[in-house]
């Protein structure tokens, strides 16, 4: 063993009591330095797996269903207020699309309401938006506000698609193809709400990228 790596065998346990490194997806000890284990690695999707578009929505991809690590890393970011897992999604996001969906004009969100926003101190869609537009080369733009200020998490479908009418409003001229972004795609009441009002708004075109669908989408 060499000098340097003798330190380094010494050091590692100081470090390692001082920066307790767990897996953010399954809690499990990982590598000083990495975010997931290699267990919940490989259980994250390479690749886009599309589903049933909501209304007013011309397709709709998702990395996978929520549960496991994704299911993890999502609430870790939204309930835990974890920026920096919702920046390992985004990354992972961002690499899935590469060539998969068409170019689009500019990306946008699902924007989070304002006690979430207060309460995690950032807009979690916002933030994957925003790294899958510099990852694909696209302008982001937070083209849509809210005019409602609950919360979809909880209600039941029909009662999603009640409130999501006329919640949500562009904010700005909207071009012709817009790419959607948010975390979890659950009945598909809120992206159809957004995309309705992007069309308004001047877009012919509305693709949606989520993180996750849930397995009942359309129950």
């Amino acid at each position: 063993m060499s000098g340097m790596e003798h330190k380094a065998a010494l050091i590692r346990p100081l470090m390692d009591l001082i920066f307790p490194q767990c897996c953010m997806g399954c809690g499990a000890g990982s590598d000083l330095g990495a975010f997931l284990c290699p267990v919940c690695v490989r259980s994250i999707p390479s690749r886009l797996h599309s589903f049933p578009a909501p209304t007013w929505v011309r397709s709709a991809w998702a990395l996978g269903i929520y549960d496991g690590a994704l299911e993890s890393l999502i609430c870790r970011g939204k309930y835990g207020n974890d920026g920096q897992a919702i920046g390992v999604l985004g990354e992972y996001l961002g690499r899935a699309i590469g060539a998969r969906l068409p170019r689009y004009d500019v990306v946008t969100h699902v924007p989070a309401s304002w006690i979430g926003r207060w309460r995690r101190g950032f807009d979690q869609a916002e933030q994957l938006s925003r790294q899958v537009a510099k990852s694909i080369g696209i302008r982001h733009c937070n083209s849509l506000g809210r005019t409602a200020w609950g919360s979809q998490a909880g209600r039941a479908k029909n009662a999603r698609r009640r409130w999501a009418q006329g919640a949500f409003i562009a904010t700005t001229v909207v071009p012709a193809r817009v790419l959607l972004v948010d975390d979890v795609c659950t009945t598909g009441s809120t992206a159809s709400a957004c995309a309705a009002s992007l069309v308004e708004a001047g877009a012919s075109r509305v693709d949606l990228v989520c993180v996750a669908r849930t397995e009942n989408l359309l129950q």
